[in-house]
């Protein structure tokens, strides 16, 4: 998944609020019937939880945490499966 769009500094670049959508599509897939997730934004440092219709807004007007680049707390595994069964193998990357 593209996270470039983290790093845009003008927030109200159409690519940085596209990105804030893509994002809360990929964190719903997780807790589909969740009305709230962990808000990531730079205020909120995935500590509170934000309905879902707010996250958007909270990301565009705050800023998404750019440290935040593995989201763990929304789904992504820390691993990938193919690089653990590659890790099983023995495998070089």
């Amino acid at each position: 998944m593209d996270k470039s769009w983290i790093n845009i500094l003008n927030r109200l670049d159409p690519l940085y609020e596209n990105g804030a959508k893509e994002f809360l599509h990929f964190a719903s897939l997780d807790r589909p019937n969740a009305s709230a997730i962990l808000c990531p934004c730079q205020k909120c440092c995935n500590m509170k939880f934000v309905r879902k219709d707010l996250i958007v807004e909270h990301i565009v007007v705050d800023g998404f945490l750019t440290s935040y680049t593995s989201w763990i707390y929304h789904g992504e595994e820390l691993f990938s499966s193919k690089l653990v069964n590659q890790l099983d193998k023995g495998d070089e990357m």
